[in-house]
């Protein structure tokens, strides 16, 4: 069938067959066509691009797979439905526009940007200028990302991107203020290869919590593209490396080349829960900061539970504040029994003003514990957890959720590719959440690899303290522990996080200093 419809549009527009042509040797219609000419039906996911209604629509597909034609023909049909339009296409540089969007969009009408006015669709063509109308008098427009300035009188009815992985979110936003024309729908097209997870991805992906709600991704793998030799597809699964053939054949976003946590997945790690019902009372609680004034503080609330899991239950993290503005938020997670703080060991000695951060922190009865800040040691054992899905994370914990899905590892220069290892290092960028985390799992691993061992002065006054308990009927509770439980703890050598617990949590009551422990 397919090849039939091929065969009566060749018979119809080929110009060959000197049929279905302008007396200017134009074609009358405008279709997509291969590279001799050719009319050729649209694909499916080229159709579900024209189709869609979204603000903002992504075609995101592999080498071959159409993304300059369908770009082209639906700016053309935005122009052509709408009489006097403003339809804008955008490429990184002039020469692209030249040898591919240019030529794409004029090959739909069977002309080329030297005999454009031939088409009997095409009214004007200025070709230094790269702009042009329709015959209903739609402007068409092709300009460079250097050109923004170029655009600050139009107004954009439609705006086309070409090859969006080659634009920044800055200028992706820039573009977006244009595109405010009275006439037609006012939409954002992109086309592109996938380029890992960038600010396509993070904009336009379903599992970036960033994503435009407004907005359709497209994922269109080459192997789709019917028109394509078979062979052709043959030779790229044979001699491409895999990441790379995920990327430009598959348009896979998921590359994972260079991925710290590649594991770590929303479906699996991010799940909602009610902090009052799932985090129990004998669960070990304690949060995490690491400081920051011009670059954000990070904090989160932990919960280990008694499978070794670590729950992240709520997140704070801001930029600009002062020592005391981030004490008055963590003093209430204090008063939820999230009242152990560990921090990067070099807080203590960070100053604000004429004062460390900890000591105006001690002010607020925030005691910090300076991590452990063994880089990879917190890596691998954090990786560990992400593999067993034993890290889970809150919705709300957003920044958290971004830093885990973007954090990296640095990449050689080109220039040192074949003359170097790779950096075994992450990206110090956009890591502070990350390096708050891995302060906790490090100080859970801490306790996890020594035997629980209470100092003498620690065993004498528990003793005590649960000897006036039982002369004087008291019940003794060590934040929810009933004396049964604190007894077992102490005589149980099985898993480490009771082990921590009942370290953490007795060092913790017995230096505390309240009335109770101040009778003996």
């Amino acid at each position: 069938l397919l090849w039939r419809r091929q065969r009566k549009a060749r018979n119809k527009d080929y110009p060959q067959q000197g049929r279905g042509m302008t007396q200017a040797g134009a074609y009358r219609r405008i279709v997509y066509r291969d590279s001799n000419g050719n009319p050729t039906a649209p694909l499916p996911k080229q159709n579900e691009f024209h189709k869609s209604k979204s603000k903002f629509v992504v075609y995101i597909g592999g080498v071959g797979s159409g993304k300059t034609s369908c770009l082209t023909m639906d700016g053309i049909n935005q122009g052509l439905k709408y009489a006097g339009a403003s339809v804008i296409f955008f490429r990184r540089s002039y020469r692209k526009i030249d040898t591919t969007t240019r030529l794409e969009f004029f090959k739909h009408f069977g002309v080329t940007a030297e005999n454009a006015t031939k088409s009997p669709f095409i009214k004007y063509w200025n070709k230094n200028e790269n702009y042009g109308y329709f015959q209903n008098d739609s402007l068409f427009r092709f300009l460079a990302l250097d050109s923004l300035d170029d655009i600050t009188s139009i107004n954009a009815s439609w705006l086309g991107i070409d090859e969006g992985s080659e634009f920044t979110k800055a200028a992706f936003q820039q573009l977006q203020q244009r595109v405010r024309g009275e006439i037609g729908t006012r939409q954002t097209k992109i086309v592109s290869n996938a380029a890992g997870r960038n600010w396509m991805w993070q904009l336009f992906h379903p599992e970036s919590l960033d994503c435009l709600e407004d907005s359709t991704l497209i994922i269109a793998p080459s192997t789709e593209n019917i028109y394509l030799p078979q062979d052709y597809l043959d030779t790229l699964k044979k001699t491409l490396p895999e990441a790379y053939y995920r990327r430009q054949v598959d348009g896979s976003f998921d590359d994972f080349v260079g991925l710290i946590y590649p594991e770590f997945s929303v479906k699996r790690h991010v799940k909602e829960f009610d902090e009052n019902e799932t985090i129990k009372p004998h669960w070990n609680k304690l949060c995490g900061i690491d400081w920051g004034y011009v670059n954000p503080l990070s904090a989160h609330k932990y919960a280990v539970d008694e499978h070794g899991t670590l729950w992240v239950v709520d997140e704070h993290y801001k930029s600009g504040w002062t020592p005391g503005e981030h004490a008055e938020v963590l003093s209430r997670w204090q008063s939820d029994g999230y009242d152990y703080f560990v921090c990067d060991p070099s807080l203590q000695k960070t100053r604000y003003g004429n004062r460390t951060v900890s000591d105006i922190f001690a002010d607020y009865s925030l005691f910090m514990v300076g991590g452990n800040n063994d880089v990879h040691g917190g890596i691998m054992h954090t990786s560990g957890l992400i593999k067993q899905n034993k890290l889970i994370v809150h919705p709300r914990c957003t920044q958290l959720i971004r830093e885990l899905q973007n954090y990296r590892w640095q990449e050689l220069r080109d220039i040192d590719v074949d003359r170097k290892n790779s950096p075994e290092e992450p990206v110090k960028k956009d890591d502070h959440a990350c390096d708050e985390l891995r302060y906790i799992v490090n100080h859970i691993m801490l306790f996890a690899q020594k035997p629980f061992e209470m100092t003498a002065w620690e065993k004498e006054r528990l003793e005590n303290y649960l000897k006036h308990c039982r002369a004087t009927g008291q019940q003794p509770m060590f934040d929810g522990l009933s004396e049964h439980e604190i007894e077992q703890q102490l005589t149980s050598v099985a898993e480490f996080i009771d082990e921590r617990e009942q370290k953490e949590e007795l060092r913790r009551v017995l230096s505390r200093g309240n009335n109770t422990l101040n009778i003996y």
